[in-house]
């Protein structure tokens, strides 16, 4: 009926097939989920957008990004694994907070990989610091640890991509994940604490 009906006709026709392809590769789960999430701050949200996230990732409504990659954890099958380019903010800022001890403890971190500005080659535009959270949808136990690297001070990308990919180069660390719980605010940092007290408690 499509092929003989008019071109607006046709078209619908296409675009409800799409839609019911997309409903049933959104209700499927996944064994990896790789993705370059789209980045949008609260501020720059329509009111529906805002309500949505609020009502269905509130932990991470303050950035489009940091809703995605809840959403991608959830398309994650029992064990899946989630890689997804994301701004570096959410790794630190006090208003991720929640999500970051939400994520912590509900998810096993693989690699969190601080990539930096100019990761991308052709990408001109504004500087976005970038990261690579690697993580499964698995509960972590207590020897889970974390492999970190940060190659945010290699100016440009074929550089990134040397130094993440010597792996003997000695530019990993590994970080028990249960110790980034007791970091202030729960940010996630390559740096082991030491048993002096924090700068934060004397300033």
């Amino acid at each position: 009926q499509a092929e003989t009906a008019d071109d607006e006709t046709r078209e619908r026709a296409i675009a409800a097939a799409g839609m019911v392809k997309a409903a049933d590769l959104l209700a499927s789960e996944y064994t990896l989920v790789i993705t370059n999430v789209p980045y949008l701050g609260r501020g720059r949200q329509d009111d529906l957008l805002k309500d949505h996230l609020e009502r269905h990732f509130d932990d991470g409504k303050a950035d489009l990004a940091t809703a995605f990659l809840l959403r991608c954890l959830e398309l994650g099958s029992s064990g899946g694994c989630s890689v997804m380019v994301t701004p570096q903010n959410w790794l630190f800022l006090t208003s991720y907070k929640r999500l970051r001890l939400g994520l912590l403890k509900r998810h096993r971190w693989d690699l969190v990989a601080r990539l930096g500005p100019g990761a991308f080659e052709g990408i001109g535009g504004h500087v976005v610091n970038v990261a690579l959270p690697v993580l499964s949808a698995t509960r972590p136990d207590e020897a889970a640890t974390i492999s970190g690297i940060d190659v945010s001070r290699a100016t440009s990308a074929s550089e990134k991509a040397r130094e993440l990919s010597g792996v003997d180069s000695g530019h990993f660390v590994l970080i028990p994940q249960a110790e980034q719980l007791s970091n202030p605010d729960a940010i996630i940092t390559f740096e082991r604490r030491g048993t002096s007290g924090l700068l934060g408690n004397y300033a």
